[in-house]
C-alpha cells in the first residue's frame, strides 16, 4: 500500500506543477533496489534519441528521495536507461516513441 500511495503521491504533485509547452511530453516512473521496493535517490534516467523535429537529444532526469522522477521532454523515439553509482545499469529493451499530446508513465527501473 505504501507503494501505491508514493506513486500517487508524486504523480499529483507533478500534474499539478507541470506546465507543458508546445511539442513538450511528461514523462515520470520510478527507480528501486532489487527487492522492487526501496527507492534510490539521485539515480540518472536518460532519454537518448531523435525528436520530432529530427534533432539528437540526451535527457537527463534525477530521481527524488522516493525514487522517483518526472520531466517533459520533446516527442520522439528514444533509448531509456537507469544508472546509479554502486549499481548496475537497467535500460528498457527496445526503443520508446514518445508522443506528443500524452503522458509517458509507469516507467519502472530496478537497479
Amino acid at each position: 500500500m505504501n507503494r501505491f500511495l508514493r506513486f500517487f503521491a508524486a504523480l499529483a504533485f507533478v500534474l499539478m506543477g507541470s506546465k507543458l509547452s508546445f511539442g513538450r511530453v511528461l514523462v515520470y516512473g520510478e527507480v528501486d533496489e532489487q527487492d522492487w521496493v526501496t527507492p534510490i535517490e539521485n539515480a540518472m534516467v536518460t532519454f537518448s534519441g531523435v525528436d520530432v523535429a529530427g534533432d539528437t537529444v540526451v535527457y537527463h532526469i534525477t530521481t527524488d528521495s522516493q525514487g522517483y522522477f518526472a520531466d517533459s521532454i520533446n516527442a520522439g523515439m528514444y533509448r531509456v536507461w537507469a544508472s546509479a553509482d554502486g549499481y548496475v545499469t537497467d535500460y528498457q529493451p527496445d526503443s520508446l516513441e514518445v508522443v506528443e499530446g500524452e503522458y509517458f508513465y509507469g516507467l519502472y527501473f530496478v537497479l
